[in-house]
């Protein structure tokens, strides 16, 4: 889900639908807050090549009356750390561990990408088709040459680089 709509009463509103968000917190001023807070001899988990993070438990979302799980995650970027919040919601009392929902976050911005590559790249706001099967195929099709366009990258640069391969 998008950061911008993670306020309080939107994240209420999502589950009392019995959605289950997973999302970064809605401004820099939640993450400014918590590490302000942070507990002394706090133990950082390494979730990715530059990325690590710190969870939180039960935690309060302004406007949000359900307890939340939440977790500062940090880059290192030249000398200095950034820092986000993401926030995280189960009902079923289950938490991933932090490398977990670090991949599982991050795969989902990979989705939101492609999304915004098949607008930007491949031009899928301009409809070219007035019925819904229409609409559907084109929408079908730039979604796959957006994933074959990525797909065959790497696979292409092999061949680029590989200078035994003979042209007939």
């Amino acid at each position: 889900m998008d950061a911008g709509f993670a306020s309080g009463e939107n994240l209420t509103w999502l589950l009392e639908m019995g959605y289950c968000p997973n999302t970064k917190a809605p401004n820099g001023q939640t993450t400014t807050a918590m590490c302000a807070h942070l507990p002394k001899g706090r133990y950082w988990v390494k979730v990715g090549e530059n990325a690590e993070m710190l969870g939180w438990g039960d935690y309060q979302l302004h406007g949000c009356p359900y307890p939340l799980t939440a977790a500062i995650e940090r880059f290192k970027v030249g000398r200095r750390y950034k820092y986000a919040t993401l926030i995280h919601y189960r009902d079923d009392g289950l938490f991933p561990t932090l490398p977990a929902w670090f991949h599982h976050y991050n795969q989902c911005q990979t989705i939101e990408a492609g999304n915004k590559e098949m607008k930007g790249i491949f031009y899928i706001q301009h409809l070219m088709s007035r019925s819904s099967s229409g609409i559907r195929l084109q929408a079908l099709f730039t979604g796959l040459a957006s994933k074959v366009v990525r797909l065959c990258v790497p696979w292409l640069k092999g061949y680029a680089t590989d200078t035994t391969l003979k042209l007939t």
